[in-house]
């Protein structure tokens, strides 16, 4: 997705209520989020962290799959060493 739309869709119209300016270049990048520098109104320079959303839904569904197979019994020395909490 590009990084224009990823943070219209984190931020929406908000965008410009929050920012007197935002870049939508990202700064940085990683599979998960991007990163932007912003203005504020009162002129302070800050970064922004934005997410898609289809990234939280396929995280959530991740963890989803990894409590349902940690219920699972294991012959695996490994699992018996890892636990979640919800």
């Amino acid at each position: 997705m590009p990084s224009n739309e990823v943070m219209t869709q984190e931020l929406g119209a908000r965008r410009r209520r929050f920012f007197a300016t935002l870049d939508p270049q990202p700064m940085a990048a990683a599979s998960l989020a991007q990163v932007h520098a912003a203005t504020l109104h009162n002129g302070e320079e800050v970064v922004v962290k934005g997410s898609a959303a289809q990234h939280r839904a396929t995280i959530s569904t991740d963890l989803d799959i990894l409590q349902e197979l940690q219920k699972r019994p294991s012959r695996h020395r490994w699992r018996r060493s890892v636990t979640m909490s919800s």
